[in-house]
């Protein structure tokens, strides 16, 4: 297997975490009241919140889509620590995405500091960037 292989994998696990937190966070007949909660415990400075409210304005989830709001909220929530905002930030700045141009060495920054604090995403995206998997044709 190569590690493009392995990468996808890791990309999809991450997505498959991701997902029900996004449910979660307002996707439901009443998605415009759970997004004001959540905006309102968001704004308090909690920082689960701040990167749930990212997801809601990056995804569209009971608000506009709007993907400068959702930057500054996983912004907010990266500068308190979130170990959630530094993996998905970090691997943006790795590849690059709308609102971040790439970085290698901020990315790998980020994705270190979320594998520490012991995101499982992070730290198997961490062992993939510095593992060599053989290629066979």
């Amino acid at each position: 297997m190569n590690k493009g292989f392995f990468l996808a994998s890791i990309l999809m696990l991450i997505c498959v975490t991701i997902y029900p937190v996004t449910v979660s966070a307002g996707i439901s007949s009443d998605s415009e009241s759970k997004f004001i909660e959540l905006y309102q415990l968001a704004e308090k400075g909690q920082a689960k919140e701040q990167f749930l409210l990212a997801r809601c304005y990056e995804n569209g989830d009971g608000v506009k889509q709007d993907y400068d709001e959702a930057y500054k909220w996983y912004m907010k929530a990266l500068e308190q620590g979130n170990s959630d905002a530094q993996m998905l930030i970090g691997y943006r700045y790795l590849n690059g995405s709308k609102t971040i141009q790439k970085d290698q060495v901020k990315g790998e920054k980020l994705i270190r500091s979320s594998a520490e604090q012991g995101n499982p995403d992070a730290q198997g995206y961490l062992s993939l960037m510095y593992t060599s998997v053989p290629t066979f044709s």
